[in-house]
């Protein structure tokens, strides 16, 4: 529906993936094998142009729109409820993730998103 240009449709669809999210996360921490021990992290490949940049049916540039992505951590570690104001790259995503695992990322660039993590 994102390329649709069917601004009602672009929305449906997104509150759907919201509910499969909310869906996903329950079903894990109803599981006592995954519940308060895991984490999920919720990104997009790329954002979507802005409406001065011929709006969100499209995307491909370094638009203000197509820069940003929505990023979701859950998990037993993670601030609730917390928004970053500090502005982050999909490189830094798997420097955060690579925190999560305890796994070195060598040759990865970009930075951890310290502020997600309770302290």
């Amino acid at each position: 529906a994102g390329h649709s240009g069917n601004w009602d449709a672009y929305l449906r669809h997104i509150e759907i993936v919201d509910s499969l999210a909310v869906l996903t996360w329950n079903h894990l921490q109803a599981n006592p094998a995954y519940a308060h021990k895991t984490y999920m992290f919720i990104t997009a490949d790329h954002g979507r142009h802005d409406d001065a940049h011929g709006g969100f049916q499209n995307h491909g540039d370094d638009c203000e729109g197509c820069r940003h992505i929505p990023f979701l951590a859950l998990g037993p570690g993670i601030r609730a409820g917390y928004t970053s104001a500090e502005p982050f790259t999909q490189e830094d995503v798997c420097r955060t993730v690579s925190r999560v695992l305890g796994m070195p990322v060598d040759q990865a660039e970009g930075r951890t998103m310290d502020g997600i993590f309770r302290e």
